[in-house]
């Protein structure tokens, strides 16, 4: 078990941890059915806090990875035939991240229908029930959570608008913030972005992208 957490990198350390246990999993170091690494053992062999294990644990059970069972610890739920096929990597210096190619899964889809039933079988016919305009209170719950666990980011639920598209989205980001700013849009981006900035009446700057983004 080696598990090098890097000071040079700027990745917080349960998301470097969260990574290489992520890489483990697919690789088929950690097959489905068997058990990850308790907590202390983890935290010693990496030389992080417990804390630190537990965000990256609670990521990899986020993600479908693993799940964490009562007096197991944590088991991995992953499986290849899943549909859940991990992308080749890039050329190297090229600075674009994988993702999923033609004919690919980026989800486990037996993760995604395990949640689907919980879901109805929880909600029954509430989940008929016409949601708040600003979206449906679980899922900015979950979104919330997600946010602090995936990517450091730590806001409240009504800080999250949920909508139906880009193009509505973009147009209740005028309303919500005003047309006295100056929007930054990514260069190149969706064409629609910057019509509706336009019509808005509102200033608007072109970013570009590097291979690190704007």
């Amino acid at each position: 078990m080696n598990y090098r957490i890097s000071e040079s990198d700027r990745a917080p350390a349960y998301l470097q941890l969260y990574r290489l246990l992520r890489d483990d999993i697919v690789a088929g170091v950690y097959p489905y059915g068997s058990k990850l690494p308790s907590r202390r053992v983890l935290a010693e062999a990496a030389a992080v806090s417990t804390v630190t294990v537990e965000h990256a644990y609670a990521l990899l059970c986020d993600e479908g990875y693993c799940e964490g069972r009562e007096r197991s610890g944590y088991v991995v739920i992953f499986r290849t035939d899943d549909g859940f096929a991990r992308p080749a990597a890039p050329p190297a210096g090229t600075g674009i991240r994988p993702r999923g190619g033609p004919g690919e899964s980026v989800f486990p889809v037996s993760v995604l229908a395990k949640t689907m039933r919980a879901v109805l079988t929880d909600a029954g016919e509430a989940i008929l029930d016409r949601p708040p305009g600003t979206g449906c209170p679980e899922a900015k719950s979950a979104l919330r959570q997600y946010l602090r666990r995936g990517r450091g980011i730590s806001v409240d639920e009504d800080q999250i608008v949920l909508g139906a598209g880009a193009e509505y989205l973009y147009r209740l980001l005028v309303e919500l913030l005003g047309r006295d700013r100056i929007y930054g849009m990514e260069s190149p981006s969706y064409h629609r972005i910057e019509q509706i900035y336009r019509v808005s009446g509102v200033r608007y700057r072109r970013l570009p992208l590097g291979a690190d983004g704007i």
